[in-house]
């Protein structure tokens, strides 16, 4: 597994203002997120999910990342 490789909880991710956080477990529970469940904590890849909403389109066209810290 690559080192650079940053996991967040569901929560964590939420906080980004990217997707609600009743979504991101929707998504998790349908098994379209990247990511690996421990026990019962779902641990998101944030940097292949924002490539993922980054790649999707449809017709309200793609979703543009804000990839700054706060």
């Amino acid at each position: 597994m690559n080192d650079n490789t940053q996991f967040m909880t569901i929560r964590q991710f939420a906080k980004q203002n990217i997707l609600p956080e009743f979504a991101i477990r929707t998504l998790a529970k349908k098994g379209e997120i990247p990511g690996i469940f421990v026990g019962n904590r779902f641990y998101i890849n944030a940097p292949k999910f924002k490539n993922q909403l980054n790649g999707c389109g449809g017709s309200s066209g793609n979703v543009e990342i804000d990839n700054r810290t706060a």
